[in-house]
């Protein structure tokens, strides 16, 4: 056995990827033998008639590639139902369309197979191994022969959803598309540097808020330190005060008992007093220098501290100004301004800003000379 029955039963359109169209293949045998197919191999043609009753020569057909299987290969007695996938393109459907003119199509699907035949009989012979083709004997040949109506045809080919454009034309406007998408990707990739370009710089940010927040911890120290030293002093004098005119008070009070006639003008020795003033003063003095020293090192802490806040915020807010100027000039701008909000001197009210303004001049000039490399000095 050589040769099995062969009818096109159906043909469905798909569109996925690419277009292909989907072949139902009914097979079938006159024997009663049991039939797996081991290998089958299906090349498919395509040609045109003006009506439906006769078809061309077979030779002027035009081939459209091999078809395959689209399931696992059957096995059956007497008759089969399988189907071929045949993978088409764009620009090859366009061409067949363009060749066809509005006339009717023929199918030619050439399909060749190797398979196992087993006998019918209770007790089946000996397997045998056969190869052969699948054809229509309504057409003769060694093909099984469709022929699609214009109108039937034109649904498959709608259904295909091929664009009616030339396809050189496609291509040229895939091709400006490609370019166009190049250049948005460049664009898109120079923004993207640019704003990793800025957020490096932002994130310098987070040094300038971890040294603010130290300088603070350190000042609330150094200002319970000052507020203490304060309150020592203050209780040194009154201290101070208290027990020196209670000493006052009993020297004058001896030196009455121990001379009855003069207690009227009885006061204390020059000597005395000299030296009770002496360590009043070194005591008050060495206790109200260390409460100003104290409140000194309090406002530097807290002058560094808003300074160092001033210059995260400057560079936290810097991306986005930078990113949403229009132009080179007004980014040279803002980035001038930030770099005077960080390395210019900054009025706090806690110290004089006058001792911090000598190297400023010097760091813009460095800055501008970093931005205008060809300035020729």
């Amino acid at each position: 056995m050589n040769q099995l029955t062969g009818a096109i039963k159906g043909i469905t359109p798909y569109r996925g990827y690419r277009p292909s169209l989907d072949i139902q293949l009914e097979i079938s045998s006159t024997d009663e033998e049991h039939i797996a197919f081991t290998w089958m191999s299906a090349r498919a043609s395509i040609s045109f008639s003006k009506n439906t009753k006769t078809s061309p020569a077979r030779g002027e057909a035009r081939d459209l590639g091999f078809a395959v299987p689209r399931n696992t290969l059957p096995q059956f007695r007497k008759s089969t139902v399988t189907n071929f996938i045949l993978p088409l393109d764009d620009i090859l459907v366009s061409e067949l369309e363009n060749a066809r003119g509005g006339m009717h199509v023929i199918l030619y699907l050439s399909v060749s197979f190797n398979a196992i035949v087993s006998g019918a009989q209770a007790a089946p012979l000996p397997q045998q191994f056969t190869s052969g083709a699948v054809a229509d004997p309504n057409y003769g040949g060694q093909d099984a022969v469709r022929i699609v109506p214009s109108s039937e045809w034109q649904e498959i080919v709608d259904a295909l959803h091929v664009s009616d454009t030339d396809p050189r034309r496609k291509l040229e406007e895939y091709a400006a598309e490609g370019k166009q998408t190049l250049n948005e990707l460049t664009t898109t990739l120079k923004s993207a540097k640019e704003s990793a370009g800025l957020l490096g710089i932002v994130e310098h940010a987070k040094f300038f808020e971890q040294e603010a927040l130290d300088h603070r911890s350190s000042a609330r120290w150094w200002l319970w330190a000052t507020l203490f030293l304060a309150a020592v002093a203050t209780f040194a004098a009154g201290w101070n005060f208290y027990k020196i005119e209670s000493l006052f008070t009993d020297v004058i009070a001896g030196k009455a008992a121990s001379h009855p006639t003069n207690a009227t003008d009885a006061k204390p020795d020059t000597g005395l007093e000299i030296q009770l003033a002496v360590s009043k003063v070194i005591i008050l003095s060495i206790l109200l220098s260390a409460a100003i020293w104290t409140g000194k090192v309090y406002k530097a802490n807290r002058h560094n501290f808003v300074v160092n806040r001033h210059r995260r915020n400057a560079l936290s807010t810097f991306q986005t100004f930078a990113t949403s100027a229009s132009d080179a000039q007004t980014k040279n701008a803002v980035l001038l301004q930030a770099t005077t909000c960080i390395f210019g001197p900054q009025n706090t009210g806690y110290i004089s800003a006058d001792k911090e303004s000598e190297g400023y001049p010097q760091i813009l000039e460095i800055i501008r000379g970093v931005g205008n490399p060809s300035k020729k000095e």
